[in-house]
């Protein structure tokens, strides 16, 4: 089944020959089957034939673990007929396999169904010396293999999926072929991106699922609803070149922002100058002669407005200010001025010890407070709080512990570390002040002024502004309860070569305001030296979530890819299910429910709370006693029975296929909603409760 060199011995054309060598080195398992199928129903004559025979590969179906009209009609069966569970052994499953067959005509080949093309395909190579047709139609082709068969399989990942979703067979047929149940037992081989600028796909990837995920991704994108013209393809190739891309998730993340990009073809290069002579109100008629070279004219306007002619010189890209949303690859970080200039009035160095806090006057459990957060305390927190114990120095414990609650009221300006800097930074972002003004302007009192209207504290290359109002102690000592550390969802510690020992970040933290970025990585980035988390090495990390399980394990050669899910996990905490009741209950419920153990997967159940059922138990009397009142029994026999409505409610939960929460909160099921996959992978169906994911 896997051997079609004798194809390329067809009658025909060397070129033909050579065309159908280079194709059949990277069919893939899918292919091959219907190849199998294809060259019986029509065996091809001629290498013309041959070569048209493989472009219709993806217009056939296929219905894979079908090996024969017993199997096909239980499929069948099981797609499109509603009999009672009770009658399914009483159906001629072989007939029903025939009538499937007869409306849809195929072929088995193997343990598959090959269903043939709802209608003739049209041949696309005609031979007579015509252009070879193009390898296209794909994203991605992996070659895998596993013990069972280390010389792998090639499977060939999606471009087109308008014509239908193959992508569910070509994995399958790939484990199938490999005799593997996940990608975890397969190892790379090749791999092969029909962009380039994806580079080198065997070093970006130690995660198989990861990458087969990715280049489905890609392919998906690129085959979008409408479908991309030839201007939207030649702007993707473009807007590769100029972000220089040199791996799949940075294409990814380009392919989701080409609305970020300016793209003007060379074949409008006479119109643009034309419509730009016209606004200076030139005449139709010394436009439409040949005094002036449009075309050239046009590219000089577009290169002076900074759109860069791309390299296979069909158009000119740029970039514009629409905000570029990072989702695949790690967000690069602005670099930050470092200010080692002298600090003027307002400032002070940034403290690097604050273990001062701890010896304050104080209980020891308050102290042990203090230990423990000062610990874990972020580079961002630490800036802040430099500042905030330089304008209220705490007395004791208690003040410490309320200094340390406040510092999200702080707002931290970076680059900012002078008068000069944060008066420029404060005509950049708050005013409309022209560019080509700023050399007129006085600066330092722009700074000063700035300082005025927002008071603050100068703390190392950052300006520190005090909040708009005082904040209101949450701890009052004398016995009170010491306050939550809340307020984040992932901390993790990173180093680099220049600081082997590590800093903290807490996320998600506020954002920038310009350009993209959270605060806490700018400042963790300039505290560690480097440029890119790809520098830094992950020593510690936590989650507010303990079913986000051992963060370490999960992420260990991916800060960047920690940090992306640790900040959606804060928004998706902040935001509560964009105010669904009981959301934090329900969730933690979910969690319990799939034996949670990763944040991706945490991060998934959060996106799909309305595949769970969620019962609290503060509503199980109610609930009970409307039951009750449902099947017409009185409130009043209700009140005289004495009945346990809420034990009532709770057994009826338990039939119903609830599982009551370890904390006691309430019940909570699966429901036949489909749980759709964004950050993790789907798991292989088990038969414990709450796994049968959709």
């Amino acid at each position: 089944m896997n051997d079609f060199d004798y194809l390329a011995q067809l009658p025909g054309e060397e070129a033909e020959q050579e065309w159908i060598r280079e194709r059949l080195k990277t069919l893939s398992a899918r292919e091959s089957v219907v190849l199998t199928a294809a060259a019986r129903k029509a065996p091809p004559a001629n290498t013309v034939d041959a070569i048209n025979q493989i472009q219709s590969l993806d217009f056939y179906c296929v219905q894979c673990g079908v090996d024969g009209y017993e199997q096909l009609g239980e499929l069948y069966l099981r797609e499109s007929f509603k009999i009672p569970e009770d009658a399914r052994p009483f159906v001629n499953l072989a007939q029903l396999g025939k009538q499937y067959a007869s409306k849809y005509p195929g072929q088995f080949v193997g343990n598959c169904y090959v269903m043939d093309p709802e209608f003739s395909v049209s041949p696309r190579y005609k031979g007579q010396g015509g252009h070879l047709p193009s390898d296209v139609d794909w994203s991605v082709k992996l070659k895998l293999a596993s013990p069972a068969v280390p010389d792998g399989v090639w499977m060939r990942l999606p471009w087109l999926t308008g014509l239908g979703d193959y992508t569910t067979d070509e994995e399958k047929m790939t484990f199938n072929e490999l005799q593997a149940e996940s990608w975890d037992e397969c190892v790379l081989l090749d791999a092969q991106c029909i962009y380039p600028e994806a580079c080198d796909l065997m070093k970006q990837y130690s995660n198989m699922a990861d990458l087969v995920n990715d280049c489905k991704m890609l392919g998906y994108f690129l085959s979008g609803d409408p479908f991309w013209s030839v201007a939207d393809l030649e702007c993707y190739i473009a807007a590769m070149e100029l972000e220089d891309c040199k791996n799949l998730k940075q294409a990814l993340d380009i392919c989701q922002n080409i609305d970020c990009y300016n793209w003007v073809p060379c074949a409008q290069l006479e119109d643009h100058a034309k419509e730009a002579l016209q606004k200076a109100d030139i005449s139709d008629n010394l436009i439409q002669s040949d005094a002036i070279d449009l075309r050239s004219y046009g590219a000089h306007l577009l290169e002076a407005q900074g759109y860069t002619l791309s390299a296979d010189k069909s158009g000119y890209i740029a970039r514009n200010s629409q905000a570029f949303v990072y989702k695949y690859s790690p967000q690069p970080v602005p670099d930050v001025p470092s200010n080692d200039d002298v600090m003027v009035r307002g400032g002070c160095e940034q403290a690097s010890d604050f273990s001062f806090l701890t010896q304050l006057p104080g209980t020891k459990q308050e102290q042990d407070w203090l230990k423990e957060r000062l610990e874990t305390l972020s580079v961002r927190e630490g800036v802040i709080l430099s500042a905030a114990a330089m304008r209220n120095p705490p007395g004791d414990m208690v003040q410490a512990i309320n200094c340390l609650q406040s510092l999200d009221g702080y707002e931290v300006r970076i680059g900012a570390g002078s008068y000069e800097a944060l008066g420029q930074a404060y005509l950049c972002d708050k005013t409309n002040v022209p560019e080509d003004a700023l050399p007129f302007a006085d600066l330092e009192q722009m700074g000063q002024y700035y300082e005025d209207k927002h008071p603050g504290l100068f703390v190392g290359n950052c300006y520190v502004e005090y909040p708009p109002t005082a904040a209101q102690p949450v701890y009052h000592g004398q016995g009170s309860l010491l306050p939550r550390d809340d307020g984040w969802s992932v901390k993790l510690k990173a180093a680099s070569p220049a600081v082997p020992e590590g800093v903290w970040l807490r996320l998600p933290g506020p954002f920038l305001e310009a350009p993209e970025g959270t605060v806490e990585e700018a400042l963790a980035l300039q505290e560690l030296k480097v440029q890119s988390w790809d520098e830094c090495t992950l020593l510690d990390a936590r989650c507010v979530l303990p079913e986000a399980g051992d963060l370490l394990a999960q992420y260990a050669g991916d800060v960047g890819d920690l940090i992306y899910d640790g900040i959606e996990l804060g928004f998706v905490l902040a935001q509560k299910g964009q105010g669904m009741p009981c959301f934090t209950e329900k969730y933690a419920a979910a969690l319990a429910l799939e034996g949670c153990q990763t944040l991706k997967l945490a991060l998934d159940i959060s996106q799909n709370l309305r595949c769970y059922n969620w019962a609290p138990r503060a509503s199980l009397e109610d609930s009970g006693r409307q039951k009750l009142l449902n099947l017409g029994i009185s409130e009043e026999l209700i009140r005289a029975s004495g009945i346990d409505l809420a034990g009532y409610k709770a057994h009826l939960l338990e039939q119903e296929g609830y599982t009551p929460t370890a904390d006691g909160w309430g019940y909570v099921r699966r429901n036949s909603e489909e749980f759709h996959y964004q950050f993790s992978t789907p798991a292989q169906p088990q038969e414990e409760p709450g796994m049968a994911m959709q």
